[in-house]
């Protein structure tokens, strides 16, 4: 028999009451709470192995109970609503829950439901074991990993990258000494030499762009009719690309990219790729991805930090009443081989 304790989140007490019957039959250590408040509440003294969780709820919503329950730990959580609509159960499996029943639900389906996703966060732990916190150290032994968690480095992290530079002020770009297709040619070989890769793709910020394309020289070179050096048709495209054209010599593919993100201490938008930064990286190139810790403020006015690649939250602004939905990540593409890339500060 099983003796796991749950909890069950449901204002109709009939219902309450129906899964209690159930779930004890099955050997189930059941506590019921009747609203979201209470339900966090009771959370924090039960230490529950998994939640039922009602959606449509009075003091707090299920959607709200699910995002601040999962903010708290991985226990699994199952939703019970009235919706069957596919927005509901996405909505659910997003802010965290493990898995979704609609009502009027059958016993046997719940009690089935219940064993599956205590099977697999049973499984999960057994994997976590050797892996702890302390902290802001995390140590995983299973991975030979020590890991250190902390408010994040006011620093730029390069990921050890060794093909790089910064143009003296006589051959920045639009410089008297400037010589853009030389230093395009020698960054390529560089790459060759120490990655053993063809940097192909070239990519520039805004201003480095149109340093490019207003240098008198890459413009002759362009002109010459006896010999095609290459082809350069601005064309625009999805996402704050600009593909300008291509450079038989040295061979590489020619980039904008204007896109900006917004800056979270400071409230400005910036670019993406600094306007006087110029990339050259082979179109092969792949990534591992890293995220970073979401941060949230609570209707109590507390800030958390959830360790999670995307957070999330929904809440609810009334006259006229609106449930807003907000998705927040901080994703880091990490280069696999760092060698294989150049990065030029040319301006």
């Amino acid at each position: 028999m099983a003796n796991e304790k749950i909890l069950v989140v449901d204002d109709d007490k009939n219902i309450c009451e129906l899964l209690r019957l159930y779930l004890v039959k099955e050997g189930y250590n059941v506590t019921m709470v009747h609203d979201g408040g209470a339900a966090l509440a009771e959370f924090d003294k039960l230490h529950p192995d998994l939640v039922l969780l009602d959606v449509m709820m009075p003091v707090m919503d299920g959607w709200e109970v699910c995002r601040k329950l999962r903010a708290k730990d991985n226990t699994p959580i199952i939703m019970l609503t009235a919706k069957g609509e596919t927005y509901d159960k996405v909505l659910g499996l997003e802010l965290g829950a493990d898995d979704y029943i609609v009502k009027p639900f059958d016993a046997k389906e719940v009690t089935a439901r219940i064993k599956a996703v205590l099977r697999r966060s049973s499984a999960k732990e057994e994997e976590n074991k050797g892996v702890y916190d302390f902290d802001n150290l995390h140590l995983d032994m299973n991975r030979y990993e020590l890991k250190v968690k902390g408010k994040g480095v006011d620093e730029v992290i390069d990921f050890g990258l060794t093909n790089k530079i910064t143009l003296a002020s006589t051959k920045k770009w639009g410089a008297s000494a400037a010589d853009i297709w030389g230093n395009l040619k020698d960054w390529k070989q560089q790459v060759s030499r120490n990655g053993f890769a063809n940097a192909n793709m070239v990519i520039m910020g805004k201003a480095a762009a149109d340093a490019f394309m207003a240098d008198a020289t890459v413009a002759k070179l362009l002109d010459n009719r006896r010999i095609e050096i290459g082809a350069i048709k601005p064309e625009e495209m999805e996402g704050g690309i600009t593909y300008y054209g291509h450079l038989n010599l040295p061979g590489v593919d020619i980039y904008g990219y204007d896109e900006v993100y917004l800056d979270d201490e400071t409230g400005e938008t910036k670019p993406l790729i600094p306007d006087n930064v110029v990339l050259m990286i082979p179109s092969a190139a792949s990534f591992m991805r890293a995220y970073g810790l979401c941060t949230y403020l609570d209707d109590a006015g507390a800030w958390h930090r959830a360790e999670t690649d995307r957070l999330l939250r929904t809440y609810v602004e009334h006259r006229p009443d609106r449930r807003f939905i907000e998705l927040q990540t901080h994703p880091l593409l990490i280069p696999d081989k760092i060698d294989s890339w150049f990065a030029a500060t040319v301006l």
